[in-house]
């Protein structure tokens, strides 16, 4: 059914806060700022619980510490399979996507130089990481009308002041170098906005208007269905250089030096259809490449022969990164009509768009610390129990260019973030002296206050989330789980091999646009319904590893 309604006209003091203008926002600074249960599989096995123990490569990339803890010299290299289920639900429609890869998840090496007559020994390590893994992808339809379009929330954004000719280059002048977002410049280019005039004076509005027989008049029509596709590859890894000190086996301390790489691909795709067959679109390419550098400091001590305690700071990682992105607009709207109120021709039905090609912007971002605490027991040569507690600071985050801080997103980010809270638990049991068995578990708080009650304590007016250049679309991640368990055991005296099953468990809400609200805190432009994600990831991993 065709669904109308009467346009609201949104005062351009929200304008600013309505649309990012850079490459970036907050939701992507803590897209480029998430880690996950990634390492070694002894590692995995034990949900990661490492803070007390060390004596794992993986460990030392968040408890350098563990560097210390060796007595032998050892190299290790883990390879993994991941398979990922993303079930999405919109309304009452479901899909679901499937993606899975093999993977070198970590490789590393630890020269220990320990002296048995002292029981001191100062140890050098090497250790890569690939701490996050991007690869997913989303396609799903309403199948059902929604009250306002994207062309609604992007007449929102334009400037009223704007003149129609200044939306199109000419000799010296670049309109997309100019106050306007690139998503106005590139709405009104594809056909998705208009140009009105009122008592106001003139102002933007959505271009789809249709006739309403019971109003007598047209009037702005929200789509009849939507369609939101997207997906995201590559994957960010940690190099780590760590030096550790062990007194005697009692007290053992290290620091670390730490290079990060990223690179991130964003696709995505989304459609509104109309009346009469009009429709609108909007594709987004978006490639972030970059590195950065962070430290961290730790100490594991034994008060007791098996009980340790364990420490670790790790400091934000300073990122250099540069976003590549392109996007482009296309619509069909059928019902315009002349000044005469004739219908227009059908060549004139037809808009494309697209943004500059080769653009690109050059940003820091600044991640979270970290603080961890581990208390461990260990029963001689027949087992151990590991728990870990670990916070990240996500309101901390913080992005600047080079002309300085980016104001908007970070004040954006201290109101919408929060500190999530890690809990982790480790079981080792060794029936055998060569065969250990390894349960763990892991659950994290959610990063981020819940988007519904972020509107609740809206009192500026603009949209609740500022999203970046001309994608709308955003995502707000909740908590996550993860169930793992592992074998692991020595095939020769001095070569092991490690197995590692994991299973987690996370839910998000992907919006396809945000909600702009007035200076009283009312919503003036909703979005649709949140798109609701559900994902599984799987993970077999398998480390081989020797001592010499």
């Amino acid at each position: 059914m065709k669904l109308s309604r009467f346009y609201i006209a949104i005062p351009a003091l929200l304008l600013a806060s309505a649309l990012s203008l850079q490459a970036q926002s907050e939701t992507d600074a803590f897209r480029l700022s998430q880690t996950g249960l990634a390492g070694s599989a002894r590692y995995q096995a034990l949900a990661g619980a490492f803070t007390a123990l060390g004596g794992d490569l993986s460990a030392i990339a968040y408890n350098p510490a563990a560097t210390a803890v060796f007595h032998n010299s050892e190299f290790l290299y883990t390879m993994n399979v991941n398979s990922r289920n993303v079930n999405a639900q919109w309304f009452d429609r479901e899909s679901t996507n499937k993606k899975s890869g093999f993977h070198s998840g970590q490789v590393g090496i630890v020269a220990s130089f320990f002296d048995r007559s002292s029981d001191n020994s100062f140890n050098f390590a090497f250790n890569m990481n690939q701490s996050y893994l991007y690869n997913r992808g989303v396609s799903i339809a309403s199948g059902r009308p929604t009250d306002y379009s994207l062309a609604d929330y992007t007449a929102a954004c334009t400037p009223d002041g704007m003149a129609k000719d200044d939306f199109w280059p000419r000799n010296g002048y670049d309109p997309y170098n100019t106050p306007a977002s690139w998503l106005a410049v590139l709405g009104y280019q594809s056909g998705w906005t208009s140009a009105k005039q009122d008592a106001y004076g003139p102002y933007y509005a959505s271009a789809y208007e249709y006739y309403d027989q019971s109003q007598g008049k047209y009037l702005p029509y929200g789509p009849a269905n939507s369609k939101l596709q997207f997906s995201e590859s590559g994957c960010s890894r940690n190099y780590d250089f760590s030096f550790g000190f062990n007194f005697k086996d009692l007290i053992y301390t290290g620091f670390s030096l730490k290079y990060v790489t990223t690179s991130m691909r964003y696709q995505s795709e989304y459609n509104e259809s109309f009346p009469f067959n009009d429709y609108l679109n909007l594709r987004n390419q978006l490639f972030t490449r970059g590195d950065g550098f962070a430290f961290s400091v730790g100490m594991i001590g034994r008060p007791t022969d098996g009980l340790r305690l364990g420490f670790a700071l790790e400091s934000p990682t300073f990122y250099r990164l540069t976003d590549r992105f392109d996007a482009a607009g296309s619509s069909r709207y059928s019902q315009g009509v002349d000044k005469d109120g004739k219908l227009l021709p059908e060549k004139e039905w037809y808009y494309d768009a697209q943004t500059p090609q080769n653009a690109y912007y050059v940003y820091n971002l600044m991640t979270p610390m970290k603080a961890s605490l581990g208390i461990a027991y260990t029963y001689k040569n027949y087992g151990l129990i590991s728990l870990d507690y670990s916070v990240t600071p996500y309101s901390m985050m913080h992005l600047s260019d080079d002309e300085g801080p980016l104001s908007s997103d970070n004040n954006a980010i201290s109101k919408h973030y929060l500190a999530a809270h890690t809990f982790r638990a480790g079981v080792e049991v060794k029936p055998i002296s060569r065969l250990a068995i390894r349960l763990g578990y892991m659950v994290q708080s959610a990063p981020s206050k819940d988007i519904d009650a972020m509107g609740k304590t809206n009192s500026e007016g603009g949209s609740i989330v500022a999203v970046s250049g001309t994608i709308p679309h955003f995502e707000m991640k909740r908590g996550i789980s993860a169930v793992t368990c592992g074998l692991g055991g020595y095939i020769t005296k001095r070569f092991y091999t490690d197995l590692a099953l994991v299973w987690s468990d996370q839910k998000s809400k992907v919006y396809t646009f945000p909600t702009i609200y007035n200076n009283s805190g009312n919503a003036v432009i909703t979005a649709p319904e949140a798109i609701n994600l559900h994902q599984r990831d799987f993970t077999a991993t398998l480390s081989l590893g020797i001592k010499f």
